[in-house]
């Protein structure tokens, strides 16, 4: 029993990287939306010589990317659990374990500050996002990407509808996840004091064998437990199962809401 003092975060229990077919269900939800983030960082220029920070580095796709990118500049893939970070080989790249709503490590200023899938998750979102602001240095850019359930209500599976808004509603109510928090964006770039500010949204298409489908099946198998004691029927989410993997099922589901922007340069003291 978690106490209300000290409340369940995300990777306590659900979702703790060393939870059987974690890796999988992530390594999922990193190919959903690989192409999409990436071409994000592409046209913010990242180049040799950058500085990168990767705030919830996972299992380090992107952090790897960065490395590749920037080098020979280098990059720090910050967690909280770092037990599915992979950066073999790469020696511009540093691990850095750390809570990013309780620590503040003095890592200096970045060129990029990247989070994906971390703030939606977090109690503290606001706060996390003012502080990762603070560790850009002048004309450095912050990325962060969150999910948004942009399609579910509508899709043509009542399984899946219901299945969907109990799993959103017992994260909510669990781990203090909120689904739609990036519908949010831009406000909170805005409030942080960040100029060149803007938005996109990306929805993958579900169909069976793409990694959305693999994501969403993976994710409700792992909480199913905790779905079925919140009154959900196990038919329902049987059901749901099903549809996620028919060889005919065409659908959207949720997407992922990116904002950007640039920390301000610094005022020339010669003009």
């Amino acid at each position: 029993m978690t106490s209300t003092m000290n409340p369940e975060r995300y990777g306590d229990r659900l979702f703790r990287h060393s939870n059987q077919g974690e890796d999988k269900r992530l390594g999922a939800l990193t190919r959903a939306f690989h192409a999409a983030t990436t071409a994000r960082l592409i046209a913010l220029g990242v180049q040799p010589g950058w500085r990168c920070l990767d705030v919830g580095a996972g299992t380090g796709v992107i952090s790897r990317w960065l490395a590749d990118t920037a080098a020979p500049g280098q990059v720090v893939a910050l967690d909280r659990d770092t037990g599915l970070l992979d950066t073999a080989g790469l020696t511009n790249v540093t691990i850095h374990q750390a809570d990013a709503v309780n620590d503040n490590p003095d890592l200096g200023g970045f060129d990029l500050v990247h989070a994906r899938f971390l703030l939606m998750h977090l109690r503290e979102r606001e706060a996390v996002l003012a502080k990762l602001a603070t560790w850009l240095r002048p004309g450095g850019w912050l990325l962060v990407s969150d999910a948004a359930d942009l399609a579910t209500p509508a899709s043509p599976s009542p399984a899946l509808r219901t299945t969907i808004s109990s799993l959103w509603k017992m994260l909510n109510t669990s781990i203090g996840m909120e689904i739609n928090y990036s519908r949010a964006y831009p406000r909170p770039l805005l409030k942080a004091g960040l100029t060149n500010v803007d938005i996109a949204v990306d929805l993958p298409v579900l169909r069976a064998g793409s990694p959305i489908a693999e994501f969403l099946t993976e994710h409700l198998v792992s909480v199913r437990t905790q779905l079925l004691e919140t009154g959900l029927h196990p038919d329902t989410l049987d059901n749901a199962l099903t549809y996620l993997n028919a060889p005919d099922t065409l659908d959207l589901t949720f997407g992922m809401i990116s904002a950007w922007g640039q920390c301000p340069a610094e005022a020339d003291p010669s003009e």
